[in-house]
């Protein structure tokens, strides 16, 4: 009984071990984030980026982008190729007195992994932010 019980505890162990050494990003369902329907949205603005390099290489025409205000998505990107360059339309709803900071969430549908930046970008009423000519690379880290 004492081994049983000993080999129990060594096995319990190494499998809690083992599980630790893995970090690996969370392989999320595919999204379906829905743009925030509140008719109480007076005002938009406008973000053109682009994925850095190491996820330009694995990215897919069905991958989605959003903005996100905290947990309430804002706006969704819409898929733009010029020649070789990808870039994301996203239009950004909000209020003319929000000073809110928006995040992008971005899904790679190859890998099935899912990338965020901080919240890096201040709402700002009928702005642009980035350019077809200075489009923003936005900084995504996996998120685990």
């Amino acid at each position: 009984m004492k081994k049983s019980i000993s080999i129990l505890i060594v096995l319990l162990g190494f499998s809690l071990f083992s599980a630790c050494d893995k970090e690996d990003f969370t392989q999320p369902a595919p999204t379906n984030w829905q743009v925030s329907e509140s008719e109480s949205f007076n005002t938009t603005m406008t973000a053109i980026v682009v994925l850095p390099d190491n996820l330009l290489k694995q990215a897919q025409d069905n991958d989605q982008m959003a903005a996100f205000m905290g947990e309430e998505c804002r706006g969704k990107g819409e898929l733009v190729k010029v020649g070789e360059q990808r870039f994301y339309f996203i239009t950004i709803k909000g209020f003319s007195d929000e000073q809110g900071k928006i995040a992008f969430k971005y899904y790679n549908s190859g890998n099935s992994n899912m990338y965020a930046t901080e919240a890096i970008l201040t709402f700002e009423p009928d702005g642009d932010w980035g350019s077809l000519d200075n489009p923003k690379i936005l900084d995504l880290k996996g998120v685990k």
